[in-house]
């Protein structure tokens, strides 16, 4: 395929439409790599501006890239790319008729934009230049400088014009306990118990502001957004399928909710984005107006390009930086407004209602007035990566990463000490820590090469399947079994560890995904999932989920084999061992004090007489391994004279043995708690 490189790399994303039999060019992107994989330009075609004269948009957006020895992005330049027989000797024309725009980054060693250039000591880590059309070398126009903690947390961001005796101004940025951003000089950030955002306000609540409240539902994802501003009030409702959102229903002042949007999504990836669906209304009056489709160009990062009608004209198109603020834009013809972009994730405002002011249109928010100010402090709004928000002014998340940090668990977890122990093991660093040790770095500090759609880990859908799926942790998982399978992060519902997994929802559970997994499960392993995981849903949406849950058994083997395998493992171990060996209590006169386990407890009361009055069997058939789980649970929820644990609390079995004992004692009816 001409569109690749040797390695699999896209070279050419050429899109066409076909004008009188003959192929015409709507957008062109063609791309080269080094020998690391990184990107080292782009040569960019866009649609024509219409006008008088049009305006031609022929190799002037193109951009040229350079590293440094960790694979960082440093510098990226925009203009005319020149024409060279080399690939690897392009650069952007001085002189090539259009004007240029070029961002260099100094990073500190885990990728904080807080390390100074030369001069030294003048706080411009990040510095924005621009370029005249004919010539001549560039004039610093804004520059950027993040101080950062120990923590990697931003103490103040100091920006400034980039003159030689520079004017700059620093803001103080405030952060919570857990590290998520409170406070950037303008807005007020105030986050849930998940550390997910649920207000932002950009003023006194006794001043004309704008307010923002998002609500979740129990998968952690954002299903209404509610807006309060001086120019008037506007909710709206997101509804999903498994992580991808399909439709927004809105509600301007007293007008009822009314579906505004759908969205259509392509088979390769998560936020492959194909079309958007403007509804129509069939009672309109004089005259019922139709559905509007709006078709969607992304480049090889997924960023939204251009929005195109039925007949391939372009309406808007776009150019981004590499962090994903706009370069520019062009509204060609008039448009619905659109508000997905940057790796085509949504963008969600801060306190500005949409319809009220501005239009709705991303680029309404996301395009700087000017060079002198392309570097801000108070967010407008900022990218939903599902876990977490992403922005791109500070090129970082507002929240540190949740990747198996366990923090859900833990939180629910500790208000209640007979389950404590069930979240014992599920921080997990190597996973936290796995794509860097600064929790607020995004993309590794390279977004021309990665990519991160759950706020988790850049190349997420790169890794294992149960690395990804974190940020779940501490809801009902109906994403187990009734997420959909388009693109390989429909899998995100079963990217869980079995510890994990084992703690939510019961090991006969997790025998039914792994019967799933391996393609031997049927009707009623999809049923036992969706059910245990949804025990409330209605009769229609439990048939559709066990749908979505059948089809993962023709991928298993593709996506599923790490969860099946450990699912193996776990069950092995507890089958493993003597068998037929006995739970029993033991009592002091009345009072049972001792927990144990025996394959023949006549003999142990008579090697104990002296210690117990008498020993009382609570379970038995049961193999060493099953013993022990039981005997851990019944230690932990009473108080009693054993002086060690049954089960380290280290051992990678431990919170599924754990579960399995709770499942267990429940079906047999065994007691757990003793006076």
């Amino acid at each position: 395929y001409p569109g690749l490189d040797g390695f699999g790399r896209l070279i050419d994303l050429h899109f066409v439409r076909d004008a009188g039999g003959s192929a015409e060019t709507v957008h062109r992107y063609q791309y080269h790599h080094d020998a690391a994989g990184n990107r080292l330009w782009a040569r960019v075609t866009q649609a024509e501006e219409p006008g008088s004269p049009p305006v031609a948009h022929v190799n002037d957006r193109s951009w040229h890239y350079r590293y440094d020895p960790l694979n960082r992005l440093t510098k990226a330049e925009r203009g005319a790319l020149s024409d060279n027989p080399d690939p690897n000797q392009m650069v952007i024309l001085g002189n090539g008729g259009v004007e240029r725009v070029k961002i260099d980054w100094v990073l500190d060693s885990v990728g904080n934009w807080t390390a100074d250039g030369w001069p030294p000591a003048l706080n411009e880590s990040v510095v924005l230049s621009t370029g005249a059309a004919g010539g001549g070398p560039y004039e610093a126009a804004a520059t950027v400088h993040h101080e950062a903690r120990y923590d990697n947390r931003l103490a103040w961001i100091t920006t400034g014009d980039g003159a030689w005796l520079p004017s700059q101004t620093s803001t103080t940025i405030e952060t919570d306990a857990n590290g998520n951003l409170t406070d950037d000089g303008t807005g007020h950030y105030e986050y849930d118990v998940f550390n997910r955002l649920v207000f932002y306000s950009n003023g006194d609540p006794c001043t004309p502001c704008s307010n923002t409240l998002v609500r979740y539902d129990a998968l952690g994802r954002a299903v209404s957004t509610f807006a309060i501003g001086p120019g008037g009030f506007e909710s709206a409702h997101h509804y999903y399928d498994g992580v991808r959102r399909i439709q927004d229903w809105k509600k301007l002042g007293s007008v009822p909710y009314v579906p505004v949007r759908e969205y259509i999504y392509g088979p390769d990836y998560v936020d492959e984005h194909m079309a958007q669906i403007v509804p129509g209304d069939p009672e309109a009056t004089p005259e019922p107006t139709e559905d509007e489709i709006v078709y969607t160009l992304q480049d090889a990062n997924y960023n939204v390009v251009a929005l195109l009608d039925a007949d391939g004209t372009v309406l808007r198109q776009y150019s981004w930086t590499p962090y994903g603020q706009l370069d520019d834009s062009d509204g060609l013809y008039p448009h619905p407004p659109n508000r997905v972009g940057h790796q085509g994730l949504f963008w969600m405002s801060f306190g500005v209602p949409d319809g009220v002011t501005p239009s709705g249109e991303l680029a309404d928010e996301l395009l700087p007035p000017s060079a002198e100010e392309f570097f801000r402090t108070d967010l407008n709004g900022a990218f939903y990566s599902r876990a977490r928000l992403y922005s791109p002014h500070l090129g970082r998340f507002l929240t540190p990463d949740p990747n198996e940090s366990a923090l859900p668990f833990l939180t629910a977890a500790y208000m209640n000490g007979q389950t404590a122990m069930a979240s014992h093991g599920l921080f997990n660093a190597q996973a936290l820590y796995g794509d860097g040790m600064n929790l607020y770095a995004a993309y590794g500090s390279n977004p021309l090469a990665n990519r991160d759609a759950m706020g988790l880990a850049y190349n997420a859908y790169e890794d294992a399947i149960d690395e990804q799926i974190d940020y779940l942790n501490g809801h009902r998982l109906y994403a187990l079994g009734a997420i959909n399978e388009g693109a390989r992060a429909a899998s995100i519902g079963l990217n869980l560890a079995l510890d994990i997994a084992g703690t939510i929802l019961g090991i006969d559970i997790i025998r039914s995904i792994g019967a799933i997994f391996t393609g031997g499960g049927g009707f009623w392993d999809a049923l036992n999932v969706v059910t245990a995981i949804s025990p409330v849903a209605r009769i229609a949406r439990i048939g559709r989920a066990v749908d979505n849950a059948m089809d993962l058994a023709a991928t298993a083997g593709r996506v599923g084999g790490a969860a099946a395998r450990a699912g193996g493992k776990f069950l092995g171990w507890l089958n493993k061992g003597q068998k037929n060996v006995s739970v029993y209590i033991g009592y002091k006169g009345k009072v049972a004090t001792y927990v144990g386990i025996s394959a023949d407890v006549g003999r142990r009361g008579k090697q104990h007489a002296d210690r117990f009055d008498k020993l009382n069997t609570i379970a038995s058939g049961l193999t060493r391994n099953q013993a022990r789980a039981l005997e851990q649970l019944i230690m932990d929820k009473n108080v009693f004279t054993n002086m060690r644990n049954s089960l380290d609390p280290m051992s990678e079995f431990f919170v599924d043995a754990y579960n399995w004992a709770e499942q267990y004692a429940g079906t047999y009816g065994i007691r757990l708690v003793w006076d």
